[in-house]
């Protein structure tokens, strides 16, 4: 995790480039029933505005390659320190439950080297990209709210979070339009479905 210079530098970064959205009563989430209703339009705002926030490319020295702190040795090492858990528990979702949490955790290993070298520039990460924390006005972006967990790194590890919420939401068609939003060019499959995997270890 950045430590708290490095996260109120990231912060800084966010609000300067407009992305922090101010909570005022005009706003409401972008998980309201109102924007629900017309979840195809609400799904290209999240994903648009997820690619705002990356657009915020944080130039690391190699030096200090240790601050790009979502990146795939720092997640799986975090997966690695869990306590292990049983396969089908909850946090696992049904596409990965016929799998046990071993061999889950040996496919994210197998995958590690080839995401790290596949990586880009480290951009910064909202850490919950998430319908409840984007605010809406009348489909006009105003921002995501929460941002605790603001970091720097790969791309995939928000696009992978969003992707789970748009899952959970309206099911796996929605993730398209997150994407194509987004912008596919954007997208590498192979590290989305890396942190995705990741993200399903970390619960």
């Amino acid at each position: 995790m950045p430590d708290t210079d490095q996260r109120s530098n990231l912060l800084g970064l966010a609000r300067s480039s407009g992305l922090v959205a101010d909570t005022d009563s005009d706003s409401a989430p972008a998980s309201h029933e109102m924007y629900l209703m017309q979840i195809e339009t609400t799904l290209g705002l999240l994903g648009r505005a997820l690619s705002m926030v990356h657009s915020v490319v944080i130039d690391l020295p190699d030096a200090h390659d240790d601050l790009r702190t979502i990146a795939p040795a720092t997640i799986l090492q975090q997966v690695r320190d869990m306590s292990p858990g049983p396969s089908g528990s909850p946090g696992i979702s049904s596409a990965y439950a016929h799998m046990s949490r071993t061999e889950l955790l040996s496919a994210l290993a197998g995958g590690a080297d080839a995401v790290t070298r596949r990586s880009d520039a480290a951009v910064l990460l909202q850490g919950m990209p998430t319908l409840d924390n984007l605010r809406l006005n009348a489909f006009e972006v105003r921002g995501f709210e929460q941002w605790e967990s603001v970091n720097s790194g790969d791309r995939h590890f928000d696009l992978a979070v969003a992707s789970r919420d748009v899952v959970e939401r309206c099911g796996p068609n929605g993730v398209a339009v997150l994407l194509d939003a987004y912008g596919l060019d954007l997208v590498d499959p192979v590290r989305l479905d890396w942190y995705s995997l990741a993200l399903e270890l970390l619960g």
